[in-house]
């Protein structure tokens, strides 16, 4: 399956491309890296109640507090888990 294949409704991970696996949220850097950069006052994150409907709040986040929600369970919690265990202990 190519990128432009895709739509909206078809939810696939994009280091296996399974689809129709459970997925789970990965973060976008490693949380763990957050403690040696420093956080900016007063970023705006955008999040959504479970009615769908959109809020807005200001918070202190920062690209280590971000996750990508479309990465399978089993890529997550396996080879990319172990990826972080040995990078952490680097």
């Amino acid at each position: 399956m190519t990128l432009s294949a895709a739509t909206p409704s078809t939810r696939w991970c994009p280091f296996c491309r399974r689809s129709g696996v459970k997925f789970s949220k990965e973060h976008w850097l490693p949380a763990d890296w957050g403690e040696y950069f420093p956080r900016l006052p007063n970023l705006i994150s955008a999040r959504h109640d479970y009615e769908g409907e959109s809020t807005s709040r200001v918070e202190n986040l920062s690209h280590f507090d971000k996750q990508f929600d479309g990465i399978c369970r089993d890529c997550n919690s396996g080879w990319l888990r172990e990826i972080d265990v040995a990078a952490k202990q680097v």
